[in-house]
């Protein structure tokens, strides 16, 4: 069983320390995740140029900023758009005519699209189909966006880590 959520650290003699990561447990194997877990090895300096003061060892007073350090994780390393010129995509799903964040009236949908209504919070439009991804481990979220909200700011609104997951994925 897998477990992603806040974990409370324990001090150098075993005892809880009042301070949290978000983790991935497995059994009795507990990982720091996304900038808990310090810098990796296998991380390209890039990455590190742009995000490496996020990375840190130290942990966050409750579980909320534990929640949100990963969620911010997320956003910044995980997050990918589609574009409307990504023919690959277009073809391993099937479409090809429609743009993927065009918006589409219900009784327009072509038949071989299944629409969705945009996810943003305050948007009802209809889209063609998944305009994006949070792609983490363990945590792969497909998103839904109108173009105006298929961006970094407008996910970062709405969309937020879960605060505990739990599955045999």
């Amino acid at each position: 069983m897998n477990h992603y959520g806040p974990i409370e650290l324990l001090d150098e003699n075993g005892e809880p320390s009042g301070t949290y990561h978000y983790c991935h447990q497995r059994n009795s194997r507990i990982t720091a995740m996304g900038y808990c877990g310090g810098v990796p090895n296998t991380i390209p300096n890039k990455i590190i140029e742009e995000f490496g003061n996020k990375f840190h060892a130290h942990g966050h007073e409750t579980k909320e900023e534990a929640v949100e350090c990963y969620t911010e994780y997320c956003l910044d390393l995980g997050l990918t758009f589609y574009d409307d010129e990504d023919t690959d995509y277009k073809k391993r799903h099937g479409i090809s005519p429609h743009n993927l964040s065009e918006p589409i009236e219900d009784d327009d949908v072509p038949a071989d699209i299944q629409g969705a209504e945009c996810q943003h919070p305050d948007c009802e439009t209809v889209v063609a189909c998944q305009t994006a991804i949070i792609n983490t481990p363990g945590l792969p979220d497909k998103m839904y966006l109108c173009s105006d909200h298929c961006n970094h700011e407008s996910v970062a609104e709405f969309w937020s880590a879960p605060s505990n997951s739990f599955g045999s994925f």
